[in-house]
């Protein structure tokens, strides 16, 4: 996987944005983990920057509106502690972001838009200003909706995009139907975050967790102290299941509500 230099100037494709009407109302921003991490979490009480491969720093990764991030873990889940969970955040994490991309950069970083990229292009060229607006104008002008980006429909941008080389090559990433080359993570927004988040009602709005955790010790602690507040969704484990099974059960706790919101 090729390692990927930030830029500090923000892109072209932010320049052409910049003039598009946004969205009317904002999305949650989601993180994925697994049981093992959200004890972890709650122990220290912040969600801490790993070390990202990809850009070579320690970063924190969420999704805009949908839970994107996929573990490479390949088998079943087993146990509890590697069973998905999702912590929803409110848009108001985006204060705390580094940097915002139209889509996944890992799979950037692996190559998997080449066939729709010019071999110049590099991923600074589609970095965002860590906002809402921001994301909310990329929402409108490549899925008209919060819906539509919802349910990874998008549509080609109402506003001209003549000789914005970025903007072209956009289109042809959304509407690449070819999921060996990248999946629907290509579809999300992506923010990345240099610090830790503290893990309160400040900025947590739900986890999305196995009902198995719900009874554990150092969660009704935190439910009671720090993390009062914070609304618990839980999902039955079936630890013969992969994986990939729960992604869209777990996308549909994420996504329904923000729907019907």
């Amino acid at each position: 996987m090729k390692q990927m230099q930030p830029s500090t100037t923000l892109s072209r494709y932010w320049t052409w944005l910049s003039d598009v009407h946004p969205v009317d109302n904002p999305l949650n921003w989601c993180h994925t983990t697994d049981g093992y991490g959200l004890r972890s979490m709650i122990e220290s009480g912040t969600i801490r920057p790993n070390r990202c491969p990809v850009f070579n720093e320690n970063l924190i990764y969420a999704f805009y509106g949908r839970p994107a991030y996929r573990s490479r873990h390949d088998g079943s889940i087993g146990i509890s502690a590697r069973a998905p969970v999702i912590v929803i955040f409110s848009p108001d994490l985006a204060v705390r972001g580094t940097r915002l991309y139209p889509f996944d950069t890992g799979a950037f970083a692996a190559g998997r838009y080449k066939r729709r990229l010019h071999s110049s292009t590099t991923v600074a060229d589609f970095m965002l200003p860590a906002t809402t607006e921001a994301a909310r104008k990329h929402v409108s002008a490549f899925f008209h909706s919060n819906e539509n980006y919802l349910k990874a429909s998008p549509g080609t941008p109402g506003v001209a995009f003549h000789g914005e080389f970025e903007v072209e090559q956009l289109v042809h990433i959304f509407s690449d139907l070819d999921t060996n080359e990248a999946d629907a993570r290509r579809l999300a927004m992506e923010l990345q975050i240099d610090t830790a988040i503290p893990l309160d009602r400040t900025i947590v709005d739900s986890l999305v967790l196995p009902s198995e955790l719900q009874d554990a010790p150092w969660l009704q602690v935190f439910l009671g102290g720090f993390g009062a507040g914070i609304r618990i969704v839980p999902y039955d484990l079936q630890p013969n299941r992969r994986l990939e099974e729960y992604q869209m059960l777990l996308e549909d706790y994420v996504i329904s509500p923000q729907l019907t919101a």
